[in-house]
């Protein structure tokens, strides 16, 4: 096993982790490191340029550009960890469904990501189908989905109270549902 410093290689600044997690984040550089393979590559921070009007949580979703059945779209995934398993969040599904490109600008995270880049893909070809095949007539398969231009977006929730929410999706979160991460 290969160790691998917790460092930006840019500005030499802490990165934020997960325990377990292969990704980490500079904020001052704005960049992810994925270091699943021993070494550290590198990922652009995004923000989504929306207005949270007020206080703002930035919590992780990892996007990539999703191909299949001719056609394209965004693809994101929730990337911070909730502990109501079950439960009817799948904001990434919501943001993916809309297709809805976002404006974006160099970002920062409050939360650091849960779920590492390979996980993330695996779950992104699946949400694809969700928007590439929404009615399954073009009978596309995971496996035929290509994802690149993996990237985290930060998206800004509106903090009200206890009450996290998204202000594309509008779903709505307790704060405590985030595994003590915030």
């Amino acid at each position: 096993m290969k160790a691998v410093a917790l460092t930006c290689p840019q500005c030499s600044g802490k990165l934020l982790v997960s325990p377990g997690v292969p990704l980490a984040v500079c904020n001052p550089c704005s960049r992810a490191f994925d270091f699943a393979t021993g070494e550290k590559k590198s990922l652009p921070v995004l923000e989504a340029a929306v207005e949270p009007l007020g206080d703002s949580l930035r919590l992780p979703f990892i996007r990539f550009d999703a191909a299949g059945g001719g056609d394209h779209a965004p693809v994101y995934v929730m990337a911070f960890a909730i502990s109501k398993i079950g439960t009817p969040y799948d904001d990434g599904s919501k943001l993916t469904v809309e297709a809805r490109q976002m404006e974006t600008r160099p970002g920062r995270l409050d939360v650091a990501p849960a779920l590492g880049i390979e996980t993330a893909a695996g779950l992104g070809r699946f949400l694809a189908l969700r928007r590439l095949d929404p009615d399954g007539t073009r009978n596309l398969r995971p496996q035929a989905v290509s994802l690149s231009g993996p990237a985290i977006l930060a998206m800004p929730f509106r903090v009200n109270g206890d009450m996290l929410a998204d202000p594309v999706s509008g779903m709505e979160i307790r704060r405590t549902a985030l595994n003590g991460q915030a």
